[in-house]
């Protein structure tokens, strides 16, 4: 693997086996001068190593990798996946136009194109941007025990939330858990004793956390035992705790920032609320049905090819505060549904969306392509 030195699978943090990282401190997220020393610095990688799968991941490293393959002349099978095109962000249009002639310009080159949802094929192609014959969809993966067994992440014997899988809320949190919603009752076991709906989100405008806050002041409103847990930081921090205190629910609210231990935290919600106003495929909803939460979600990007409505959840327009404060307020008074709900999540994950079936797409893939070529 290469990427920037800070990347999350740098050294220790991925810790994968047969497996060497190279740092390439020239590729920055953000376009710059520097993405030509990027460029020329994944030029030499490749050059290196007979290569016979080279997989680019986000627009950046897209852009100069398919670029540093194609001057070198590889004969490795060259792939992308941008995570979400960047002209799909919120944007000016110019700057969109900008990106739009730039995926036109390099679409030819390398193998293809994988894309992590359907709406992000659909997308793409009506924007000219990849080839029909030449993309595929491939769903995100997602462990939130990051391959370890349930019980050694959660320390701790589940409860009855979701009766026979193995998960569910914890009869005693782990302590970190404890420590940071220390002001969420609980009961004389240790457990917490009160409802909580919950996110895992980067406090930024595009992921709607503003949006999380209104809606928590709605349910708060509706159920007056419900407590509100945001794991994630970013920088809209601030204006999301003033807005909690003009709303009156910032002691019922509580921001935690940025955590490692996430399954934690959705092992002890009631309901997984994802309020973003720009999605591909999340993995934070992954992660959610894989512990067996039921989902209110915004129908963004490829949130749809995710939650099933009245099945595994609800889904709501974005921006609709009301909306989602209503279908939260709905699961938590009915737990026939709630659980009903949870467990549809939890088997929908294990049918689609565990890691060993977007690898085996993936590997496949990569065999196809490169028998094209014996």
């Amino acid at each position: 693997m290469a990427g920037p030195p800070d990347s999350m699978l740098a050294p220790p943090g991925a810790g994968l086996p047969d497996c060497s990282f190279v740092p390439v401190p020239a590729l920055r997220r953000e376009p710059s001068l520097s993405d030509v020393s990027a460029s020329w610095a994944l030029r030499r990688l490749l050059a290196e190593h007979p290569w016979d799968v080279v997989h680019l991941h986000s627009s950046k490293a897209g852009f100069v990798g398919r670029v540093a393959a194609a001057s070198i002349r590889t004969s490795a099978v060259v792939l992308y996946t941008p995570h979400c095109f960047a002209f799909l962000a919120q944007m000016s249009e110019r700057k969109r136009s900008v990106y739009k002639i730039i995926e036109r310009t390099l679409r030819g080159l390398g193998e293809g194109v994988i894309l992590v949802s359907s709406w992000e094929r659909d997308a793409s192609l009506a924007a000219g941007v990849i080839a029909q014959e030449r993309s595929w969809v491939i769903h995100n993966g997602a462990d939130p025990f990051r391959g370890k067994a349930p019980s050694d992440v959660l320390g701790r014997e589940s409860g009855s939330r979701v009766d026979g899988l193995g998960l569910g809320r914890p009869k005693l949190p782990d302590p970190g858990v404890v420590e940071a919603l220390a002001t969420v009752p609980r009961d004389d076991l240790g457990g917490f004793s009160v409802p909580l709906v919950g996110t895992v989100a980067r406090l930024r405008p595009e992921k709607g956390a503003t949006d999380f806050v209104r809606l928590v002041a709605r349910v708060a409103a509706a159920n007056e035992d419900a407590h509100f847990v945001l794991v994630g930081d970013g920088p809209q921090r601030d204006e999301c705790e003033r807005l909690a205190a003009s709303l009156g629910v910032a002691e019922r609210l509580h921001l935690v920032g940025f955590r490692s231990d996430v399954a934690s935290f959705l092992s002890v919600f009631d309901v997984f609320a994802l309020t973003s106003r720009q999605e591909s495929f999340p993995l934070a909803v992954l992660e959610a049905m894989a512990l067996g939460l039921p989902t209110v979600a915004t129908l963004v990007g490829g949130v749809g090819e995710i939650v099933v409505p009245g099945v595994t959840g609800y889904l709501v327009p974005p921006g609709d505060a009301d909306g989602a404060a209503e279908a939260v307020v709905r699961l938590l008074s009915t737990p026939a549904e709630l659980r009903m709900f949870g467990e549809a999540a939890h088997n929908r994950y294990l049918e689609l969306f565990v890691p060993e079936i977007f690898a085996a797409q993936t590997l496949d893939l990569y065999q196809q392509l490169l028998g094209r070529r014996d």
